[in-house]
């Protein structure tokens, strides 16, 4: 997060990755263990108790896409949970606890039952998984972005949940995201019409939380407060 006004500058470069880290567990779990299937079932009132298609995490592999701050920490929380962690990154990093890297994207799809992306969002990046990454992944495996919308064509991807390649999605984020809290939300803003229903869709609410915003508070105020007795109004107004 970094914002720049009237010459002050702020940046808080891991104001969310504790928070991303924690609603991709989250969703990781929910969607390994058909979580929101059985929500959904419980209000149209049936009582299905069946473990069709639900798996516990340990032992699965995660396989993540961008190994940096956020993907790094994804990978020591996710091992820490019994998760076998490989990931990619076109830049050198070192891997964490036992994580393993993979020299390509094709070799992390063909090995990982669970792909999440935690990548930027340069212009090189766009359309990063179409419908060939897709295919290329394990059969019922899992999909998640939290990372940027247009990372992802999310019409192959509603393709390939349709046909049941992947067993779920879970999206953070979309190509075009509502202006502030719009109540009217139309389908189309976000594409949401016809969704699968093992495709889970949140209103870009990551790194909002109450914990993220109250422990950022700390550095960006002091670095506020260092821009202010650095300046020369401040230094005139201490000769005064």
């Amino acid at each position: 997060m970094q914002q720049r006004e009237e010459g002050c500058g702020v940046h808080a470069p891991f104001s969310n990755t504790r928070s991303v880290v924690e609603l991709s567990i989250a969703e990781i779990i929910a969607l390994s263990r058909n979580l929101q299937a059985h929500s959904f079932a419980i209000h149209e009132g049936q009582w299905n108790k069946s473990a069709k298609g639900s798996y516990e995490i340990r032992g699965r592999t995660l396989g993540i896409v961008g190994y940096g701050n956020i993907g790094a920490q994804l990978s020591v929380v996710a091992e820490a949970l019994g998760l076998k962690v490989i990931f990619h990154d076109r830049a050198d990093k070192l891997a964490l606890g036992n994580a393993r890297r993979c020299d390509t994207l094709e070799e992390l799809l063909d090995n990982a039952e669970i792909v999440t992306l935690h990548v930027d969002g340069r212009a090189a990046n766009r359309r990063l998984f179409g419908d060939a990454e897709f295919a290329r992944m394990r059969p019922r495996s899992i999909f998640l972005n939290l990372a940027r919308g247009m990372l992802v064509d999310q019409h192959a991807l509603a393709q390939h949940l349709r046909s049941g390649h992947l067993a779920g999605a879970a999206l953070d984020v979309f190509d075009n995201e509502p202006k502030a809290r719009e109540r009217d939300l139309r389908a189309a803003a976000v594409g949401c019409r016809d969704l699968p229903p093992q495709e889970v869709r949140r209103p870009h609410p990551t790194r909002r939380s109450g914990t993220n915003q109250r422990l950022n508070q700390a550095p960006l105020h002091g670095q506020i407060s260092t821009h202010v007795r650095n300046s020369p109004a401040q230094h005139e107004h201490d000769r005064l």
